[in-house]
């Protein structure tokens, strides 16, 4: 059903990503592309598309939330572990292994591999062909866990990582993308973009969606839908599956701006949680913006305006990096903006 609010696990379910999804599957293939990165904003399809995928996967193969793998390389790589084991052969082959050794990993990594991680790559090089699906993967960068796949990459040629993240900013920095400092600078890393829908494809995703639970709106009302939601899937499945309960059109869209609100706010509750210095001015400027897009100095000013006193040139542009490497805001044609509709009717208010 195109309007359940769960990620999508089966192919008839996934709309509009015909291109991604195909362009995906053929990554899978090709032992060529040892890494794939799903990217794009919040909610816009990454973890449906990396489910459906892992779905169609006939190839030995485990999914993974990075969110869930543990706080040290130690607990992720027993995580790892225990689902490689669900599978019948890996888990024959962990059974035959005792911690080994690796005295090949990379010396200028400055690693020291604790027993699990050594488990793992000893079950992994003896796995034959293997797809790791890691969802959030941005998420490991704090446990050098982007070492753990240089080095996978770098030597054990028949494992192969389908990652995705929506913090685009932490997740270009876990890639390497910024520095040759890190692990994985220089890999071919394959990148697969979702953006939010167009309002063509918006207006048709809710009408095949409600065609499906056997109602019927008029196009100029769904219109109006996707002018207040815009393109994000997320939201607008979830507007779908609230009419679905028997909401009018506008108590729907009503509760998918409060409810999902909710959610918006508590992402930024835990973006806050170790900032609580900078709490105040991080929430001003996400008050600004949420007006309209503004440039840097009209931020500055703001701020300054508002706390009647000259913050430090730095200190602006940390804030707004921040914000755009954990995917809150935007920053287009030299102005920063939010590119969430739900996320700009929470600052509004």
């Amino acid at each position: 059903m195109l309007f359940s609010v769960v990620p999508k696990e089966k192919r008839k379910d996934l709309f509009n990503y015909t291109q991604e999804y195909n362009h995906l599957i053929k990554n899978i293939k090709d032992k060529k592309t040892p890494i794939t990165v799903i990217t794009g904003l919040r909610r816009t399809g990454k973890t449906s598309l990396m489910k459906v995928a892992y779905n169609q996967t006939r190839t030995k193969k485990i999914y993974l939330d990075a969110r869930e793998l543990g706080k040290n390389m130690n607990e992720v790589s027993r995580n790892i572990l225990i689902e490689l084991t669900k599978d019948d052969y890996l888990s024959r082959i962990l059974g035959r292994i005792s911690a080994v050794e690796i005295s090949h990993f990379p010396v200028s990594l400055k690693i020291e591999l604790t027993k699990n991680e050594k488990r793992l790559l000893d079950v992994l090089s003896q796995a034959g062909e293997i797809t790791i699906f890691i969802d959030e993967v941005q998420k490991l960068k704090s446990i050098g866990f982007d070492n753990f796949i240089s080095y996978v990459y770098d030597n054990l040629p028949n494992v192969k990582f389908i990652l995705s993240g929506s913090e685009i900013g932490l997740l270009d920095k876990f890639l390497g993308r910024e520095s040759s400092k890190t692990a994985l600078y220089g890999r071919a890393i394959d990148i697969i973009h979702l953006h939010p829908l167009t309002e063509e494809k918006s207006v048709e995703f809710l009408e095949r969606g409600f065609k499906e639970i056997g109602r019927k709106f008029e196009k100029e009302k769904l219109k109006e839908v996707v002018y207040r939601l815009d393109g994000i899937i997320g939201w607008l499945t979830m507007f779908g599956w609230f009419v679905s309960k028997k909401n009018t059109v506008d108590r729907a869209t009503n509760n998918v701006l409060i409810e999902g609100g909710k959610l918006v706010k508590k992402e930024f509750e835990t973006f806050l949680s170790n900032r609580y210095q900078a709490k105040k001015r991080y929430t001003l400027v996400m008050k600004i913006i949420s007006q309209e897009p503004a440039l840097w100095s009209e931020i500055k000013e703001y701020l300054e305006r508002k706390e009647k006193k000259r913050i430090n040139d730095k200190q602006i542009t940390k804030y707004l990096d921040n914000l755009i490497d954990y995917g809150f805001i935007v920053k287009k044609d030299r102005k920063y903006m939010i590119a969430d509709p739900v996320m700009i009717s929470v600052f509004k208010r």
